[in-house]
């Protein structure tokens, strides 16, 4: 569990470098990646929103700060 734990906070902090870069498609990337190993985290659904929306995609941007609350 721990090891696929891991994986997914490698691809949470590649994801989170690229939106300091403010490369939200890169950020995104990143962030699914990190999604589909880690379903129930909020950091993971709150970061995705933040670039969603940045990237222009309200509605998914909302769906994913909706679902870390």
């Amino acid at each position: 569990m721990a090891r696929i734990e891991q994986r997914a906070e490698d691809a949470l902090e590649e994801g989170r470098k690229a939106v300091q870069a403010k490369q939200w498609s890169r950020a995104i990337t990143h962030l699914e990646k990190a999604l589909a190993k880690d379903r129930n985290n909020a950091d993971i659904h709150n970061w995705l929103g933040y670039s969603y929306r940045n990237s222009g995609n309200m509605t998914k941007g909302m769906d994913h700060y909706n679902t870390a609350l």
